[in-house]
């Protein structure tokens, strides 16, 4: 249901690519009738097998009578949901479809929008050839919300193509209303955008460089700031394998040696941390004295 609220299908036509049998989308959408169409996926389509191409173009044949039966009466097809029944042959049928300028000009609206409902990597994948090949250019987006449980469980995807100016302030409203409707943590994963229209002869107008722009704020703030420290990093690598007391009896000497007045370290608070037992090897051991700090980092 945000889905379609997303691509604006509301009372528009819908049509709902299904399994053999089984089809929960549908029902999703309002049930079959009204303005939803349901495509079941052609049964006995077997990729490899003896008269595959055969089979694939009966199967558009079939296709396409039932759009054409039910669009001549409710309109064109403005949204395509791609349920997690539909099946990778029947997916082939109806990009072929979609690809053919002249079915797709008298079954689908010019606008039309694609949503699939599972993270199977073909209706990922149908998805994103629709928004490349289909919509092509822009408004035209393709976003990829991830639902993921909070404890066990496997995620639940949702991507949909749509020729949107404002597709992704939706994308964002329909992964927070789906979130808080199911529990579900709504992660946005993907976004992109159709084909820049080009304009033969376009000339720009005005060229801006730097000295158009003021930076005088920006200038001040980065001559007011006022470093706190200075740090700098070694890594020491050797033959001889360290140990916890070892480095702090190590670190406490080359402080004592570096003592200075300009290095005020000889009175440093030295403290090791190590994990807990059976949780890993390694150790930090810290430094701090007024004006100064160091950090020693082994690995175990």
């Amino acid at each position: 249901e945000e889905a379609l609220a997303l691509v604006g299908g509301g009372s528009a036509v819908v049509a709902v690519v299904c399994g053999a049998t089984d089809c929960g989308s549908a029902g999703a959408c309002g049930g079959e009738g009204g303005s939803v169409v349901v495509l079941p996926s052609c049964v006995g389509v077997r990729p490899a097998t003896e008269g595959y191409a055969n089979d694939l173009y009966a199967c558009e044949l079939d296709t396409i009578q039932r759009l054409r039966e039910f669009t001549a009466d409710r309109g064109k097809v403005r949204t395509l949901v791609l349920d997690p029944t539909a099946t990778h042959s029947m997916g082939q049928v109806l990009f072929k479809i979609l690809s053919a300028f002249s079915a797709r000009l008298e079954l689908f609206e010019q606008d039309v929008a694609a949503v699939a409902l599972s993270s199977e990597p073909w209706q990922q994948h149908f998805v994103n050839r629709f928004r490349k090949e289909i919509l092509e250019y822009e408004p035209a987006f393709r976003g990829t919300v991830a639902f993921r449980p909070d404890g066990e469980g496997e995620d639940v995807s949702l991507s949909v193509a749509a020729r949107d100016a404002h597709f992704v302030t939706k994308l964002v409203r329909t992964a927070s209303a789906v979130a808080s409707r199911t529990g579900l943590d709504a992660d946005i994963t993907h976004v992109s955008g159709g084909r820049l229209h080009y304009t033969p002869g376009y000339e720009i107008s005005r060229f801006f460089a730097a000295h158009d722009y003021d930076a005088a704020a920006p200038l001040e703030q980065w001559h007011a700031q006022d470093p706190l420290e200075r740090q700098i990093l070694y890594q020491l690598e050797g033959s001889v394998t360290p140990s916890a007391a070892g480095l702090d009896a190590a670190l406490r000497e080359t402080l004592a040696a570096a003592d200075s007045g300009v290095l005020p370290c000889g009175d440093a608070s030295v403290r090791t941390v190590r994990p807990p037992p059976g949780h890993g090897e390694g150790a930090v051991l810290v430094a701090l004295w007024r004006g100064g700090g160091a950090v020693v980092l082994w690995d175990g």
